[in-house]
């Protein structure tokens, strides 16, 4: 598929007003969660004073994130994706409320674990509802740009909403973050209201309509997306350790503060967006993913050299690209291989491997910054990444090698 147009932007707004909305309230909900990975870090720093607890800022969400997947692609399936979609952002709005609450008398760092934990468990249902809900909204090429579209969303807000949240940090406390995520959240529940915002696609269901585990069982079938599933396994669990340990590296080699945090994450969001537009013309083969996930590798490699900010901020928008093109290219190799009624199992399964992933390299942050520095840490996760790119790179070369072999043989 080609970069996608504003013409074919314009094109999906306008002729249906449903995606529209579930597009701005994913929008919204998507800029509270990005503004939660700026705040809840200084949080947690603000209140506990030690660095290294940053690191755990997210194992207690994707702990709780990865344990109701299951019961979140069931419910994405089974029931209304729209009330879904309502009820997932209510619950974090009721969360988020109650830990204004709670750090209005100061909150310690098991009270913010557990708001972590509350907080993932309310967003776990917010994921497989919407997937499930826009295979009931377009199908076909508008299915697929609506998918590049969703990731350019996506990174922009990466963009948008760390920027927002610098300038709001600069001047208030991290509770202001809190306060105006809440209001993000608030805000997607207004669009998703009305009772129109429905899908109109009539989707056949299967007889084991309520299986939970038909969705492994439709990664497991498909040979694409069991390598796809290791790919972005591996991607999460670096990719969550080395955002984990940006902060440390900051405050460490570059002695800045955990806000300048806040320009890698816009980096991301800008180059990430550009990488969800372009993913159509890097083609889809083997070798497409095993270059960008070496890309990825490089950057990693090359940040114990950063000596600015300038540089980390450069070497993160390189990260981004790659990461925007890789997810556009997986969600639509996912939306070609698994069919629409399991469309929500699917999609949690591949949330809870993605959130295990997430969770092991966020909890084993604060064991790598104590033992080997933060530096030593991004050469241990660009080494990983660089050795799963040559796999790719060589089980591509060797499907290459036995397709020529087949058509020289003879007769």
């Amino acid at each position: 598929m080609n970069a996608l147009s504003l013409r074919e932007l314009r094109a999906l707004f306008r002729s249906n007003p449903t995606f529209r909305r579930v597009l701005l309230a994913d929008l919204l909900s998507q800029i509270g969660d990005g503004g939660i990975l700026v705040a809840f870090p200084m949080l947690i720093l603000e209140q506990t004073g030690d660095v290294t607890l940053t690191g755990l800022a997210f194992s207690g969400e994707v702990a709780a994130f990865a344990l109701l997947s299951p019961l979140a692609g069931f419910v994405a399936d089974r029931f209304e994706q729209r009330r879904v979609m309502i009820a997932a952002d209510s619950a974090r709005v009721c969360f988020l409320a109650l830990l204004l609450l709670v750090l209005a008398f100061h909150a310690s760092f098991g009270a913010l674990l557990a708001a972590s934990v509350a907080f993932g468990a309310s967003g776990a249902f917010f994921m497989p509802a919407r997937a499930a809900f826009m295979r009931r909204v377009l199908e076909g090429a508008d299915l697929e740009r609506a998918i590049a579209l969703e990731g350019t969303v996506a990174f922009l807000t990466r963009l948008i909403s760390p920027a927002l949240m610098g300038l709001l940090l600069a001047i208030l406390p991290p509770v202001a973050g809190i306060a105006f995520d809440l209001v993000a959240y608030a805000s997607a529940i207004v669009l998703l209201a009305p009772r129109w915002v429905r899908g109109t696609l009539s989707v056949e269901k299967a007889a084991d309509e309520g299986a939970w585990q038909e969705g492994w069982l439709c990664i497991l079938r498909s040979v694409p997306l069991r390598s796809l599933l290791g790919l972005d396994l591996a991607l999460c669990l670096v990719g969550m350790a080395a955002f984990s340990s940006s902060v440390a590296f900051l405050s460490e080699h570059l002695q800045l503060s955990a806000q300048s945090n806040c320009w890698l994450l816009a980096a991301t969001g800008l180059t990430g967006a550009l990488g969800t537009q372009l993913a159509g013309r890097l083609g889809r083969g083997g070798g497409t993913y095993a270059a960008l996930t070496g890309l990825v590798a490089l950057t990693y490699l090359l940040v114990p050299h950063a000596h600015s900010l300038g540089v980390m901020v450069a070497m993160w928008g390189l990260r981004g690209f790659a990461y925007g093109a890789l997810g556009v290219l997986i969600n639509q190799r996912i939306v070609q291989e698994a069919a629409p009624q399991v469309m929500g199992r699917v999609n949690a399964a591949w949330s809870l491997v993605a959130c295990l992933a997430a969770f092991f390299g966020s909890a084993s942050t604060p064991f790598l910054l104590r033992t080997i520095g933060s530096a030593q840490s991004f050469t241990l996760f660009g080494i990983t990444l660089a050795s799963a790119a040559i796999l790719m790179g060589a089980q591509v070369a060797a499907r290459s090698a036995q397709a020529r072999r087949t058509v020289e043989q003879p007769g």
